[in-house]
Parts: C-alpha cells; sequence; structure tokens
C-alpha cells in the first residue's frame, strides 16, 4: 500500500509544478529536469518523478525513455480545437442537471478557470467533467497569455459569478462563448507568447 503522505506529496508538487505552467514558466516541447525540479521545489526525485508521470497520464507532457519529461508541444491549431471543444463541453455542462452552488468568492479568485471547474463539479455527469478537466489541463500553457489578451477577463468573470448566483444559464453561455470567442480569435497571439 502506498505511502498517504508520499501520494499528498506528489499530488501537491503536479499542482505546483501546473501553477507554474499556468504563470508562463515553461513553454511547449520544453524539457522538465527531475533533479533539477525536486531542489528548486525542496523534495526528493521520486515524488518529483511521480508528479510528472502525473502529467504525462493528464496529457500535459510526455516522457522519453532515458532522457527525461518533456511538455507536449502545441500548435496554433492544437490550441484552436482545444477552445473549441472546451467552449462546447461547458454550454453541454450548462445544459446538464446542475446541483446548487455553494458562494463563489474563493472560486472567482482563481480566474474562469476555477469558474468553469466549479461549474462542471456541479454538473451530475461524470463524463463531461472529465472532460472540462481535460481540456482544462491541455490549455494550461495558454493561462498567463489570456490574462493579459483577453479584453474585459475581469468583467466576464464577475457577471459569470452574478449569473452562476441567478441561475442565469443563458447568460453564462453568452459569457462563456464570449471568453471562447476571443481565446479563438487570438490564438496565433497567443502561440507567438507562449513560445518566445
Amino acid at each position: 500500500m502506498p505511502d498517504v503522505d508520499h501520494v499528498r506529496s506528489a499530488d501537491r508538487l503536479f499542482e505546483r509544478v501546473r501553477e507554474q505552467l499556468a504563470q508562463g514558466r515553461y513553454r511547449p516541447g520544453q524539457r522538465i529536469n527531475i533533479a533539477g525540479g525536486a531542489s528548486e521545489f525542496g523534495t526528493s526525485a521520486t515524488p518529483m518523478r511521480e508528479a510528472l508521470s502525473y502529467m504525462v497520464g493528464r496529457d500535459i507532457m510526455h516522457e522519453r525513455r532515458g532522457e527525461g519529461f518533456y511538455l507536449n508541444l502545441l500548435t496554433a491549431n492544437d490550441i484552436a480545437v482545444l477552445y473549441q471543444l472546451h467552449r462546447r463541453c461547458i454550454n453541454l455542462i450548462l445544459r446538464s442537471p446542475m446541483r446548487l452552488a455553494p458562494p463563489l468568492q474563493p472560486i472567482a479568485a482563481g480566474g474562469i478557470w476555477s469558474i468553469f471547474a466549479h461549474l462542471a463539479s456541479l454538473c451530475a455527469n461524470r463524463v463531461l467533467f472529465d472532460l472540462q478537466r481535460y481540456l482544462d489541463d491541455r490549455l494550461t500553457l495558454t493561462r498567463h497569455v489570456e490574462r493579459s489578451q483577453i479584453i474585459g477577463i475581469d468583467e466576464m468573470i464577475a457577471d459569470l459569478c452574478c449569473a452562476i448566483d441567478h441561475v442565469d444559464r443563458v447568460s453564462m453561455r453568452r459569457i462563456s462563448n464570449q471568453f471562447h470567442r476571443q481565446c479563438f480569435d487570438k490564438v496565433n497571439e497567443f502561440m507567438q507568447i507562449i513560445t518566445r
């Protein structure tokens, strides 16, 4: 049976590395060194390797035997397709039965993707929940670009929270579509920034 503290350590490392990806610390195709990552995060190589393996399982990176772990390459077309799929996924979630939502203040602080994840968690459809998480993971590298390139993102977040509070699915869908449309329209700009 695995050591519970060891598993938690790998889970925490996964989240920390994922945060670094969302902040633009790494580029598509970049190698992530196990020893360097373990040193940077103040841990041993084993939990670091497990966290990176978890990212392989979530299709964020791949492992080259004998070489290490590399972030998956994304083309502009890949990113465009992922945004289109995510928009469709959120629209399906908004058409599905949902449980009542708790207050959104802490969730909104995490940004629009935290709100999308929250909506998916309220959905009774596990397939849509898993699909939203997969697409969220695949688009992690674009987070820092979205914050600087999407016009009115703070207003979208506030409006989306208000729509959720009022269970206004039409407004939720409109705001989600507005966000995804802007992302889709700026895919080439996103690519230039994340590959620098």
